[in-house]
């Protein structure tokens, strides 16, 4: 019965969690942005540049207190903070309090899925990972539906009517029936944030630590450098963090940009939307607790190959396809790769992790998360900006969309050398 109460409190802090990233992050902050100064995307991808780089630094040296038998405590005090930016951007009357609360928010929730994700070494046992991971990201993505509709109450004027009254006094700004503000939406997301990752500090308790403690507050730099350095040596993690990144770039490019796709290469109208995001992320769902599910039966390297190509085919297809209805195709078949990719790729990571050395293999896999939205930040804009300076005879997006795929291409390609022990 502990087990599964641990196992429950650990998916549901996904819940909470991507509540925020797709309330948040991928909605209402560059929504709010563009309400109040303008010009929101290029800001938040200034932003979104910088906390990247910041990540670059911050994940190997999460991992090292992570080595050290600290998990439940960064953790805590990551989603403290978290939870804290998220509750006061609504309140925010410049941009530059804005990005430093958005940064609060968004860097310590990035930082501390270090230390989540190590966790589940702590809930479950290896044979049972692909299963557990799949039920989390399946919880994950509910948790984005979740978001999503309870959202749309806050943040438009004809729906918060239907708000029991309580709720409404986490309304920051009063709006009349045609009114959209997103400004409204934080608040609340803060408050699902806070409930469903609770759970999680009352029923997990973490395993001794394996490794050699060192003392020093220097020695956590100094460690963190030597452990960079000896899994860099390593050709198999090398190969299985390439094929990762190459293949998870297109990923976070539609987990920033899906919206942007949507209308100028699929046509698809401002109304639906919303409803479109949450079928494919029903999807997800499926997608995350069926490949996840599957490894056991089928081996991790055929499992996440389907996935590869799964995805390369949605851009290629997307690249030269035109209508809205194809679009709903391609966004189901987005939102399976999506869940499947998040659910197996921490685990390939795990499969190929020493005993004991979990939080450097997981800081690791945080980089290679962060050169995904890098690649998927630079490339999508560069393909935009090249297609209008030579005048293509297409949509920009949709040279953005082939380079991407292409990038799909060589993650397959770089994931053929990389070699499982126990699952090929």
């Amino acid at each position: 019965m502990l087990n599964k109460l641990k196992i429950a409190s650990w998916c549901m802090f996904d819940f909470g969690s991507t509540a925020f990233m797709m309330n948040i992050v991928s909605l209402c902050f560059v929504q709010w942005l563009n309400e109040n100064f303008g010009s929101g995307d290029k800001i938040y991808g200034t932003i979104s540049s910088i906390l990247y780089v910041a990540c670059l630094f911050l994940y190997p040296v999460a991992g090292e207190i992570c080595n050290r038998g600290w998990k439940l405590l960064p953790l805590f005090l990551l989603t403290v903070l978290s939870i804290s930016g998220t509750l006061f951007i609504g309140f925010s009357t410049s941009v530059l309090w804005g990005a430093i609360l958005f940064t609060t928010a968004y860097l310590t929730y990035q930082i501390g899925l270090t230390y989540y994700n190590a966790l589940l070494d702590d809930i479950t046992t290896p044979e049972n990972f692909g299963i557990v991971s799949g039920i989390g990201v399946g919880t994950r993505y509910s948790g984005a539906i979740f978001g999503l509709i309870s959202v749309d109450f806050f943040i438009h004027g004809d729906k918060q009517q239907y708000l029991p009254e309580f709720l409404r006094c986490l309304i920051i700004k009063p709006m009349t029936e045609s009114q959209t503000i997103y400004a409204n939406g934080f608040l609340p997301t803060a408050m699902f944030y806070l409930v469903f990752t609770i759970p999680l500090f009352f029923f997990v308790r973490t395993k001794p630590s394996a490794s050699v403690q060192k003392s020093g507050f220097l020695s956590i730099f100094i460690s963190t450098w030597d452990n960079l350095k000896n899994i860099l040596r390593i050709k198999n993690a090398l190969w299985l963090l390439l094929a990762i990144s190459l293949g998870g770039a297109p990923v976070y490019a539609v987990v920033h940009f899906m919206t942007v796709f949507l209308t100028e290469i699929g046509g698809v109208p401002h109304s639906q939307l919303t409803l479109f995001l949450i079928v494919a992320t029903l999807f997800s769902v499926i997608g995350g607790v069926g490949f996840g599910f599957s490894l056991r039966p089928f081996g991790n390297k055929r499992i996440f190959y389907i996935i590869l190509v799964l995805w390369t085919a949605v851009l290629l297809v997307g690249t030269f396809a035109h209508g809205t209805q194809i679009m709903w195709v391609l966004g189901a078949l987005a939102g399976m790769g999506m869940g499947g990719y998040w659910a197996v790729s921490r685990i390939l990571i795990l499969d190929i992790t020493p005993k004991g050395k979990e939080g450097e293999y997981m800081a690791l896999f945080g980089i290679v998360m962060v050169v995904c939205g890098i690649l998927s930040n630079v490339l999508w804009p560069l393909g935009v900006k090249i297609a209008e300076v030579y005048s293509l005879p297409f949509t920009p997006q949709r040279l953005s969309t082939f380079i991407l795929s292409l990038l799909g291409i060589m993650g397959l390609l770089a994931f053929i050398p990389v070699k499982f022990e126990k699952k090929d």
